[in-house]
């Protein structure tokens, strides 16, 4: 098979380009070696090879070709995000194992037995897991009800199965419904207080006033 040699580029010279400077965007990179093989390019033509290239000759720019300026931002957009997740995930992991280890030594003062380390750390993996079902659960029963917030009906509703759970996340629900209800009835009462002490001053600037305002015309007469 006869393969044709194709001339090496010329420019003014007469020889190869010379090398783009460094950090030249979009620039190709030239690499050439003294005497460099021949190898063929996997163009062909009329069943043969075209021409033969160096070996060694790479022409590789900076951002990869037919590639758009927009998806390589959304690319890099994606990845930030999926680090921000990641870091997000590693400190909501890292919360929990604090937790769990702080309920642990509790449990092992009152009982006099104390836990390993690994014991720990199996049960916050167990706990991260769960609670990580339990979202996903708790984001299918508001979807379900065509909400979008979780209230606490849904909690309790996930805790259906745990009776002693049920009866807890109940006492606490009506303590916090209690308390919040007497909140507002504290700050209702306070508002109007203030409201019937500006209405009682005010009347009493206006009486003094008046009074005075009588006064100066007495006078001035």
């Amino acid at each position: 098979m006869a393969l044709r040699r194709r001339a090496p580029p010329p420019d003014r010279e007469g020889t190869f380009p010379e090398r783009p400077p460094e950090g030249a965007r979009g620039a190709p990179t030239w690499s050439f070696a003294l005497c460099p093989t021949a190898r063929p390019v996997a163009r062909r033509r009329g069943g043969k090879y075209d021409a033969l290239l160096p070996a060694t000759a790479s022409f590789c720019s900076r951002a990869p070709a037919g590639v758009c300026p927009a998806v390589m931002e959304e690319e890099e957009d994606g990845a930030a995000e999926e680090q921000q997740r990641f870091s997000y995930q590693q400190r909501l992991k890292a919360a929990v194992h604090y937790t769990v280890g702080c309920l642990c030594e509790e449990v092992a003062s009152d009982r006099e037995m104390p836990f390993s380390k690994q014991t720990i750390a199996a049960i916050s993996e167990l706990t991260f897991r769960q609670c990580e079902t339990f979202a996903k659960d708790l984001e299918m029963f508001a979807r379900h009800a065509k909400r979008s917030t979780i209230n606490t009906e849904d909690v309790k509703l996930l805790a259906r199965r745990s009776n002693s759970l049920l009866k807890y996340i109940t006492e606490k629900n009506e303590e916090l419904t209690q308390f919040n209800t007497e909140q507002k009835s504290k700050k209702k009462k306070k508002l109007e207080d203030d409201n019937t002490k500006s209405a009682a001053s005010g009347r009493g600037c206006s009486w003094e006033q008046r009074c005075h305002k009588g006064i100066f015309f007495r006078r001035g007469q």
